[in-house]
């Protein structure tokens, strides 16, 4: 994976010129809110025109996932809250490559038993 690299205590999750430690509860919400924005956009591509812009977000009190720009060519951003005040994005070069390694990330519990 390129994107998101698992860890026993957590995830490390990067951009192109970022990266942040994330919790395993905060992975577990990411790979939920992924999931929440991949059936929107798919429910949602159906109503739109090749070029309509549109801004999906899944949002937590932990953390929050934008999809914003057209249905095949978006940028995204995650903003973890709680004190962390962090905010990275994925621009629209890399969004989609992202966006897909999230869709498809398993969460590997053996990772978690390792000592």
């Amino acid at each position: 994976m390129k994107w998101l690299r698992q860890l026993r205590d957590g995830a490390l999750i990067r951009g192109e010129s970022w990266s942040v430690s994330i919790t395993n509860q905060e992975l577990k919400l990411l790979l939920e809110q992924t999931q929440i924005l991949q059936e929107l956009l798919a429910k949602n591509q159906s109503y739109l025109m090749d070029e309509e812009d549109i801004t999906l977000e899944a949002v937590t009190e932990e953390l929050s996932l934008y999809l914003i720009g057209l249905p095949n060519a978006f940028s995204l951003t995650l903003t973890l809250y709680y004190g962390r005040k962090f905010e990275g994005e994925w621009p629209v070069s890399i969004a989609l490559l992202v966006f897909e390694e999230l869709c498809s990330f398993k969460y590997d519990i053996a990772i978690l038993r390792k000592t």
